[in-house]
């Protein structure tokens, strides 16, 4: 289950304006949403939506305030349904999104779980630079994933012929992909196939952060120093090990998740 809303929690007003200045709708259909605050800015961090149970149509949620007063534009790219941003309207969307950002000095992304799968889908598009992904998926399709069960109930549900992240693969994208290979190991599976595909980006192993991998560091309420490495000049294995390292002597289910993964192994 998607546990993201606790580390990127904002107030909930629907297309909020962030201050004076309203926000400017890139994008809207039935399906899809982009939404930018602060457009004018230079740099842009954008963020993807993610898997959230119950789901009723589009999220209700403002920008990170960090990002607002750091002077960086945000987009916001959203969906209504639990699909991978895998609809009739993707393309339409990926065109939107490639006239939009091709002015901008800066693009980063962050996306946790099925928003880094976004992240990914999008990238060309977005003109994308640099990027944090956390617990991504390469795809949710048996045929092309076929250790992935989580979600083959979304997956039956789905176009497999738009999961092309092969044809969206982007050389000059850089960053970090953050995984947990004890607890979810079948999302270091997925990082491996990303990187094939995406060479710019470095795995970043989390041990007992679960998925998302960034679990820990939200319970240490440490997300804003995820936020300020988004918005600087890049995001390096070394600044989120020592992330790591801080969220574990603060979070108190790492200890309790430590212990119960020892207490399973076999014995030598």
């Amino acid at each position: 289950m998607e546990c993201v809303a606790a580390m990127c929690r904002a107030p909930s007003r629907d297309l909020p304006t962030g201050g004076a200045e309203a926000p400017l709708v890139v994008f809207a259909s039935e399906r899809l949403r982009a939404v930018c605050h602060a457009p004018h800015r230079s740099r842009l961090v954008v963020s993807f939506d993610y898997l959230r149970p119950g789901r009723a149509g589009f999220p209700r949620r403002a920008p990170p305030p960090q990002m607002m007063q750091a002077e960086v534009a945000h987009l916001m790219v959203e969906t209504a349904q639990n699909d991978w941003f895998l609809n009739p309207d993707l393309a339409a969307l990926r065109a939107a999104l490639g006239s939009f950002t091709a002015g901008f000095d800066d693009v980063a992304a962050i996306g946790f779980s099925f928003g880094g799968y976004g992240a990914l889908l999008m990238a060309q598009a977005l003109h994308l630079r640099r990027a944090l992904l956390v617990s991504p998926q390469f795809s949710i399709f048996p045929e092309r994933v076929p250790f992935e069960s989580r979600y083959a109930l979304f997956a039956a549900r789905l176009d497999p012929g738009l999961d092309d992240l092969g044809a969206e693969g982007a050389a000059g994208l850089r960053g970090c992909i953050v995984f947990d290979p004890r607890l979810e190991p079948a999302d270091a599976r997925h990082a491996a196939l990303i990187r094939a595909r995406f060479p710019g980006l470095r795995s970043v192993a989390m041990p007992f952060g679960g998925h998302p991998a960034l679990r820990l560091v939200g319970e240490a309420h440490l997300f804003a120093r995820v936020q300020a490495l988004l918005m600087g000049v890049a995001v390096t294995p070394a600044a989120l090990h020592r992330l790591h390292r801080a969220a574990r002597a603060r979070a108190p289910s790492y200890a309790l998740q430590l212990a119960r993964y020892h207490a399973a192994r076999p014995a030598a």
